[in-house]
């Protein structure tokens, strides 16, 4: 979720508002893994055409929908110094739970458990709850799945991941978001990445910082793990 709820009455008065109005919902994933849309508005950093560095990743400028429900939008593009093959490995279970759920570790905690669906071969779900006695009750499910696109397991030239929320709290009504990854063409045991994400908080957040902070926890859990080898401590565990 990556928000808090906005401190606007004191809590012994805005604690029975709340519990009164936390409805709960369920709500389908679109088929497939996406992508939700081409990312062909965000620029691929220098780095990257040029295979540089650390690797680099670019933000693009947030756009506001109205849908039903309406939300606020953000693209981005990166790459890291790693083989696709590394990067595919590390979305899969179990280091992929931890990547998937990094950007929110500072604000939710994480319960997570397993899909069986024979589509896809990553399919989990992080159970976010946020911090605090009251935002606590605001709990939502995000699913997760991913697969390669193009080429083999071992030696993929695509992978995608489509994610987004599935139950949980009204006061969320969406979030959803696609990724995919490609083997670097021109340069070797290089990946590049698009990522879109969409988000409606319902008024509790400043939704486009939001959508700048997680694209960018989800670069940099990414990183960690797979320069690292482990992102630590590990805040969403499998059971």
């Amino acid at each position: 979720m990556n928000r808090p709820l906005r401190a606007i009455l004191p809590a012994v008065l805005l604690a029975p508002l709340l519990l009164g109005a936390c409805g709960t919902e369920n709500t389908e994933l679109p088929p497939g893994l996406g992508p939700l849309a081409l990312v062909t508005d965000v620029a691929l950093p220098a780095e990257c055409e040029a295979a540089t560095g650390p690797g680099a990743f670019s933000i693009g400028p947030a756009r506001a929908v109205l849908a039903n429900p309406s939300y606020n939008e953000r693209k981005a593009r990166g790459c890291v110094p790693f083989s696709l093959a590394q990067v595919w490995q590390v979305l899969q279970v179990p280091t992929g739970v931890d990547v998937a759920f990094w950007p929110e570790r500072t604000e939710t905690d994480c319960e997570a458990w397993l899909v069986t669906d024979s589509q896809y071969p990553v399919n989990f779900v992080t159970k976010e709850i946020p911090h605090g006695g009251i935002q606590s009750h605001y709990t939502f499910e995000v699913t997760w799945r991913a697969g390669v696109t193009q080429g083999t397991d071992t030696a993929p030239s695509e992978v995608k991941m489509l994610y987004g929320k599935t139950s949980g709290t009204t006061e969320v009504p969406k979030i959803l978001g696609s990724m995919v990854f490609t083997a670097d063409p021109v340069h070797p045991g290089w990946t590049r990445m698009d990522l879109v994400r969409q988000i409606n908080t319902n008024g509790h957040s400043p939704e486009p910082e939001k959508l700048t902070n997680w694209l960018q926890g989800f670069y940099d859990g990414l990183q960690i793990q797979l320069s690292v080898g482990a992102l630590s401590p590990r805040y969403c565990v499998l059971p």
